[in-house]
């Protein structure tokens, strides 16, 4: 027995002796790290294998931690990690024609790189550690990442494979020629039906591959589910599946870019995409004319590569009129013609809703930059990536940023997208040349949508003088800045677009110069004008509207929002039809307030309900505004309610309804006129007080009567003195409140 309680021990005490060695990876450029993390100094070698490399370490209690090799990269070069159970060694499955350069940073840390290309020639880490040949990196190894069921690479080079083992790769198979293909039936009936060992140890393989890549949690059988004896769930109905499920696969937390559209199409994968090797750093003559030079070939025909090149470069200049006159002189034929075509109208800043790039705006590369591009608008529901849309405008030339980005930035922020319109402005802004108007008013129309129009006025002021061919867009975003921040427009603005109305007539700008003329004219003032000019622009006129609501003055308001009797309320949102009534009631109308509330009794919101109750107290019609306040109960309500009810002549109800509203001198005045003396005689903070306690000495109980006719005018000039003085009082602090009939 102790000999047992001696060994067991010794083996807890080798687990708990057993150190840890942390295997942390990142992808780089051209080669993928790993980074060993050991408790301290070992001595270690490192060789090649079969399917890759093996890392031995002198430690035999050392035990690997790759749980989170697999989050940060991918298995484009390293496809398997796990550790050798007979050696203890770091096995790595290699999925690509590279090599392996281990070295040690520090001592207890030893780095590997797997670095594209062939192995130096003395690289003493591409021999076997025991010292077998083994075949060179540059062959397919034995488990290489196959195709998914039904996209062979041959038919489709651009399709991804993943890392897969073939679990009946060590069995017979039938004749490659014949034309029956292997099924898990022929299988077993190949090998001894009850021989499951090729599959078990696949599937143990596959489970400590799982384990090590952070995918398969491993635990150990609890003993109570050894020891139940219940019956494994296995049946009739049961239903195994062996092999791979269509649609589905296995990743890590590393999730991977989004290359298929909803449609199953393939997004255009960046490489084809990277405008930004088109050009170069020379001469913009000196690149034009290398790329004309060779056009035409032997016998005057096309060279399609020279004319292709020569596409690509005004595209990356910005010449999209060129380069779709190139590819149509020349006939082009290519299956990234359209593309090309596409982004020749794109740079040129027209929109292509049908071009090729519809419906990648979802795509995790820089098609979603020229998706979004092509749209004329955005929908908030299939909105753009931001992260690929940043990561590929940056990695535009300069110049394009500062011609594409203001028309990109406005996109983003129609849908309210101010964070990412902002990162846009940066790599405009990094781009290194100032940018001239149509940048300022990019910036401008960011600060408003940020909630700084007072920034966007001081920019684009100084601006107007020397816009050039933006001043049109300059004008509108100052309106659009001075009308966010409540300034008044000067009227020579109004009259600038007027005039660039007249010159911008037909132009797709026409529409949002109008709307700018209608705004600032109202601003000024001159609403007689503005109304005159929304006939010819009805999309301005709740702006309009909103505008006469928020600053019109008192002449404007009875010119424009006193209706007919029979007149149709213009279709103005509920706020600015509140401001309007509620001017109009200032002003001493309130049968035209009430026209522009409607009945407040129907889905009137409370404010505009408290409007029409005043209105209807204007007009001498307490009732009706008791009807419009009906269960309402804020303070301003009861006030209103009191009202009412003292236009009625109820003073006890008007009293009750100011205390409610905590209006306490108007409470006690109401009591006063109610005659409730009583009350107010047991209120110490009332100045009826002391007149309601005279009163109450004159209605209350007959004190014992004086003696003699001269005491008794003595009392009675007494009585009188008092009451004059306390009268006196009152009628000089309270003035005297009639009810209103």
């Amino acid at each position: 027995m102790k000999l047992l309680t001696l060994l067991i021990w010794m083996a807890l005490s080798q687990v708990a002796f057993a150190q840890t060695a942390v295997v942390k990876s990142g992808d780089h450029p051209g080669f993928t790290r790993l980074v060993l993390e050991l408790p301290t100094a070992f001595d270690w070698k490192m060789g090649r294998t079969d399917e890759g490399y093996e890392l031995r370490i002198a430690d035999q209690n050392l035990r690997f931690d790759l749980t989170s090799v697999f989050t940060t990269i991918g298995h484009d070069r390293l496809a398997s990690i796990w550790a050798d159970p007979a050696t203890g060694g770091l096995r790595l499955g290699i999925a690509c024609a590279c090599f392996a350069q281990p070295f040690e940073f520090r001592p207890g840390i030893i780095v590997i790189d797997l670095r594209d290309g062939p192995p130096p020639e003395s690289s003493v880490f591409e021999t076997a550690l025991d010292g077998a040949d083994t075949p060179p990196l540059t062959t397919k190894p034995s488990q290489r990442p196959r195709s998914r069921p039904g996209l062979s690479a041959e038919a489709n080079p651009k399709v991804k494979t993943t890392m897969s083992y073939d679990w009946l790769a060590g069995m017979a198979r039938p004749n490659k020629n014949s034309a029956k293909p292997i099924t898990l039936a022929d299988s077993f009936i190949m090998h001894n039906i009850n021989d499951l060992t090729p599959f078990r140890d696949a599937l143990l393989l596959q489970l400590s591959h799982g384990a090590a890549q952070g995918i398969v949690q491993m635990t150990k059988p609890s003993l109570s589910s050894r020891l139940s004896g219940a019956a494994l769930p296995i049946g009739p109905r049961a239903n195994i599946h062996i092999g791979e499920a269509p649609g589905f696969d296995v990743e890590t937390l590393r999730a991977r870019p989004k290359t298929l559209l909803t449609d199953g199409a393939e997004c255009i994968p960046d490489d084809t995409l990277n405008l930004g090797k088109w050009g170069s750093d020379q001469p913009i003559p000196i690149q034009l004319a290398e790329s004309r030079a060779h056009l035409v070939g032997e016998f005057d025909r096309p060279e399609q590569g020279e004319v292709i090149d020569a596409t690509k470069l005004l595209i990356y200049l910005g010449f999209g009129a060129e380069a779709r006159q190139l590819l149509e002189q020349f006939s082009v034929k290519s299956p990234d013609r359209a593309m090309w075509n596409s982004m020749a109208k794109l740079v040129d800043g027209m929109p292509d809703a049908d071009g090729p790039f519809i419906g990648m705006q979802t795509c995790d590369t820089a098609a979603a930059l020229w998706a979004a591009m092509a749209a004329p608008h955005f929908i908030r529901s299939q909105s753009p990536r931001p992260e690929a849309v940043l990561r590929a405008f940056s990695a535009l030339p300069g110049h394009l940023r500062q011609s594409l980005g203001p028309d990109l930035v406005a996109k983003f922020i129609e849908i309210d997208d101010v964070a990412t319109a902002r990162s846009l402005r940066q790599a405009v802004q990094r781009s290194g040349a100032k940018g001239g108007a149509k940048v300022t008013v990019m910036s401008a129309t960011i600060d408003i949508a940020a909630g700084n129009p007072a920034k966007a006025v001081t920019d684009l002021e100084p601006e107007i003088s020397n816009a050039g061919p933006a001043t049109a867009e300059t004008l509108i975003a100052l309106v659009d800045a001075q009308l966010a921040a409540g300034q008044k427009i000067d009227p020579k603005t109004a009259v600038a677009l007027s005039a660039l109305v007249k010159e911008q007539s037909g132009n797709p700008i026409e529409p949002a110069l109008r709307r700018a003329q209608i705004l600032a004219l109202g601003s000024a003032d001159d609403f007689d004008q503005a109304f005159m000019l929304v006939a010819d622009s009805p999309d301005v006129e709740n702006d309009l509207w909103a505008l006469l609501a928020k600053s019109g003055s008192d002449t404007a308001i009875l010119n424009h929002a006193v209706l007919p009797i029979d007149a149709k309320l213009p279709a103005v949102p509920a706020e600015q039809r509140i401001q309007i009534a509620d001017h109009l009631l200032t002003v001493g109308l309130p049968d035209a307030a009430l026209a522009w509330i409607g009945d407040p009794n129907v889905a009137a919101t409370d404010k505009a309900r408290l409007i029409a109750a005043k209105a209807y107290l204007a007009k001498d019609d307490p009732q009706g505004a008791i009807t419009s306040i009906a269960n309402l109960a804020d303070s301003t309500a009861a006030d209103l309610r009191a009202q009412a009810f003292w236009q009625q002549d109820k003073p006890s109800e008007a009293a009750k309804a100011w205390a409610q509203a905590s209006n306490a001198e108007a409470d006690l005045r109401a009591q006063s006129w109610a005659q409730n003396w009583e009350y107010l005689a047991k209120t110490d903070a009332s100045r009826f007080k002391a007149a309601a306690e005279l009163v109450g000495e004159t209605t209350g109980a007959a004190a014992e009567p004086l003696q003699g006719p001269l005491a008794i005018g003595n009392a009675l000039v007494a009585d009188s003195e008092k009451a004059r003085a306390i009268l006196a009082t009152l009628l000089q602090d309270i003035p005297v409140l009639q009810p209103q009939n």
